[in-house]
């Protein structure tokens, strides 16, 4: 799937699969679909299942549905990992991470499983990147460790726009990961992030920092 889709930060629902209470569920979705309201705080690791293409859904007038107006170009396909959130009926707002800025929209829940395995702490571990920002994880004895730093509008601004610099922030802390989710605390700043293939999903409380510095994004490691 290469069609990006413009997503933003907010608080997602509790998923349900088929009727299945899906499991390992966390607070703090950092995406939200067109038509969801974000009444929720749940999220979940999904993975596409069943035959051949799961195109997504718009979310717009009387979508999603089956209707034909309501399926969009853009798809994935079997084996394909999301995180899934808010829920209309038969559709769960999902969102894929890939190497542009991530495609949030609907998805049929039947085409949706959720993913129990949960990663080794080595798996997080790297150095990952967003444009400036920087979050570098280790990993020991069971916990994870993170430092990272972010900046706005970004770290080398022109100093004609911003004579005094970028506006910074930090994050840092320890964490337990519980499945492919894990929460930073630092004094005020708390960052979520999900561990979603070789992508990490964060979010933050926006108490990370100077004036509209955040974290939020889909980093890859470097």
């Amino acid at each position: 799937m290469t069609v990006a889709h413009k997503w933003t930060f907010a608080l997602f629902a509790l998923v349900f699969f088929g009727g299945v209470h899906a499991q390992q569920t966390h607070p703090d979705a950092p995406f939200l679909c067109e038509g969801g309201d974000g009444s929720s705080d749940q999220t979940t690791l999904a993975e596409v299942v069943g035959d051949g293409r799961a195109h997504f859904v718009a979310g717009t007038d009387d979508c999603p549905s089956t209707a034909d107006r309501c399926r969009e170009k853009a798809y994935l396909i079997p084996g394909d990992q999301v995180l899934a959130g808010d829920v209309r009926g038969d559709y769960a707002c999902v969102m894929f991470p890939d190497n542009q800025d991530g495609h949030a929209d609907w998805l049929p829940r039947n085409r949706l499983r959720p993913v129990l395995a949960q990663p080794s702490t080595s798996a997080w571990e790297g150095d990952w990147v967003q444009g400036d920002n920087r979050i570098t994880i280790r990993h020991d004895n069971g916990m994870l460790r993170a430092d990272g730093e972010a900046y706005y509008p970004m770290a080398d601004p022109p100093p004609d726009q911003f004579p005094g610099g970028p506006n910074l922030g930090a994050m840092g802390g320890e964490a337990r990961p519980s499945g492919h989710h894990a929460t930073f605390v630092d004094d005020a700043c708390e960052v979520s992030a999900f561990l979603v293939g070789k992508f990490l999903v964060v979010s933050d409380n926006h108490q990370c920092g100077g004036l509209n510095v955040r974290f939020d994004g889909i980093y890859r490691r470097r």
